[in-house]
């Protein structure tokens, strides 16, 4: 079983979903991808998975989020795990090639380490919503 399936069968045990609403709302995709790949005995492409991995962690802080209650900390904690073996799967992709000698591996974390560098400093410029002026 590949890791696409495997989290969608996490996903479930944690609260059921349907496989249109794993393709739509979990890998940003059409209502059939899922059962698309899975029928031709594919992966969830490297977008997919990224989307995926952001809506887990998404998960995982909606859970978190002003509780103290045991269930909701268990089920946060289980996001995030699921959200880390996704992120795994997406360093094995970009590193697992034959080509990717060690040189290549650290000098792809250091270009993934500067992007996102950047993206945090012109996300830190912007804002989401006008700011308010107390007068």
């Amino acid at each position: 079983m590949g890791i696409t399936q495997s989290i969608y069968e996490d996903i479930c045990r944690i609260r059921y979903i349907s496989t249109d609403e794993f393709s739509t709302e979990w890998l940003g995709m059409n209502p059939s991808y899922f059962r698309s790949i899975k029928a031709r005995g594919m992966e969830a492409s490297t977008k997919a998975l990224l989307v995926l991995m952001d809506k887990l962690h998404t998960q995982s802080l909606v859970h978190r989020s002003n509780t103290r209650h045991e269930l909701l900390l268990r089920v946060a904690g289980q996001y995030s795990a699921l959200a880390q073996e996704v992120g795994q799967e997406l360093a094995l992709r970009s590193t697992a090639a034959p080509a990717a000698t060690a040189w290549v591996r650290t000098t792809l974390l250091k270009i993934i380490m500067e992007l996102n560098e950047q993206r945090l400093d012109k996300e830190a410029n912007t804002y989401d919503v006008p700011p308010i002026i107390i007068c």
